[in-house]
């Protein structure tokens, strides 16, 4: 099954076109809502890192380690996930839309956002330009150097037929750093609501948090496009912050808020040269997840531990967490292996073991040259998440899906339909 395309995409994974990450920073930093420039691959990524990243901000402000502060330099390491909450945000993204960084924005700080706006820090910045003879009030040696260099004996005589002089003027700027993070925190902001706009306002356009959504994209459009703001500088890096960043009341939540923002984008550009080994982790865990919720009991209980940062793809530091479980008196168990190519879940259930093998098909491989290897084996099980662009045509024992935002979940499902017609054939 697939041999071809186990060679193919073992070198795949690994050339310079799979890896490189520039078409992700351009269509990232894209902040118009238009459809003609989606791309389904990336989407699909997009929205399961964000949600892996939401999961890990969660155990970071956990009740447990803001209760203990001796804990706290634990953040910067793995952290635990309790399964309760994993199961609740799966249960509640049935009748709403998910919960991301952006959403708590959207829900929380419109008030927060609007303040900053209306009185946003400002300084009396000195500037040295021509006024008149009867306006100037202050002079320093630069003036008073450009002053000598002009005929006359007299001041009146050298301000000339204009009575202009060189002087020192104060005029108000809002270029400073705080307000440099702000502006960038409204780009992020602006770009992320947009394309969370897209992936959901069509399926929940009623709810209040699509609604709230609306109104952070508009204010920060508003925000950005305001007089004030057009003379604050862009940021070139993430800056070191200023005594104002770290303990203005407002400044300093816009600056933990905007450092998520950067994280969360940083992760989808981690995640990107490994996207393969990052779809097999988390559909480990989703399936994981959803057989709990069916109320399959796990035997073995453990939480989910949660990298700080992904390494080579992976959030996970235990990703064969849960390897068997009850249902019916049965049990049921279940072990893989993985590879850099694909993934292999053994399902053993009421006597019956079965093999499905986890193929994912990225665009950036070229597989036009593997049409006569797509034939799947008829012994064998297997899913497909095909994001290649091309026809995968396999048998009636593989099941076939392309990218979208559903797409794991789809993948999950036909596995646990195999799993209950297992348990079915015992019962008969």
């Amino acid at each position: 099954m697939f041999d071809a395309y186990r060679g193919a995409s073992a070198a795949g994974f690994i050339s310079a076109s799979y890896m490189d990450c520039e078409q992700l920073r351009a269509y990232l930093t894209h902040d118009r809502l238009d459809d003609s420039i989606a791309d389904a691959e990336i989407d699909m990524l997009r929205g399961l890192v964000e949600e892996m990243a939401e999961y890990r901000f969660h155990a970071e402000e956990s009740a447990s380690y803001a209760k203990h502060k001796h804990l706290v330099a634990g953040k910067k390491r793995e952290l635990p996930l309790d399964w309760a909450y994993l199961l609740d945000e799966m249960t509640k993204a049935e009748a709403d839309p998910p919960l991301r960084l952006i959403t708590s924005i959207a829900n929380n700080q419109l008030s927060l956002i609007d303040r900053i706006s209306k009185s946003m820090r400002k300084y009396l910045r000195r500037e040295r330009q021509m006024q008149h003879l009867s306006q100037a009030q202050q002079v320093d040696d630069k003036c008073l150097l450009w002053l000598t260099r002009q005929p006359g004996y007299s001041a009146v005589q050298k301000a000339g037929a204009r009575q202009q002089i060189l002087a020192v003027v104060r005029k108000e700027s809002y270029d400073t750093l705080e307000n440099r993070v702000f502006k960038h925190f409204l780009r992020l902001a602006l770009a992320t609501s947009r394309r969370y706009l897209r992936d959901y306002q069509a399926a929940f356009s009623e709810t209040s948090l699509i609604a709230n959504m609306r109104k952070l994209a508009s204010l920060c459009n508003r925000e950005l496009h305001s007089e004030q703001m057009q003379g604050v500088g862009d940021l070139r890096s993430l800056p070191s912050p200023n005594y104002v960043l770290m303990h203005d009341k407002n400044y300093r939540l816009i600056w933990q808020l905007y450092k998520k923002l950067i994280l969360q984008e940083q992760f989808i550009i981690w995640v990107w040269p490994y996207r393969h080994q990052f779809m097999l982790e988390y559909f480990q865990l989703f399936f994981s997840a959803s057989l709990r919720i069916d109320d399959y009991e796990a035997v073995f209980e453990s939480k989910i531990w949660l990298r700080p940062t992904p390494d080579k793809g992976a959030f996970l530091t235990h990703v064969n967490f849960s390897n068997a479980y009850t249902k019916s008196k049965s049990m049921i168990e279940i072990s893989s292996s993985s590879s850099s190519s694909d993934f292999i879940l053994r399902l053993r259930a009421a006597g019956q073991e079965k093999r499905v093998a986890f193929y994912y098909l990225p665009k950036a491989i070229e597989l036009s040259d593997l049409a006569p290897a797509r034939a799947c084996d008829a012994s064998e099980y297997g899913v497909v998440i095909n994001a290649s662009g091309h026809r995968v045509e396999c048998s009636a024992n593989y099941y076939v899906v392309n990218t979208s935002s559903n797409a794991i979940s789809e993948v999950v499902q036909h596995l646990k339909a195999l799993l209950e017609e297992m348990l079915s054939n015992k019962e008969q």
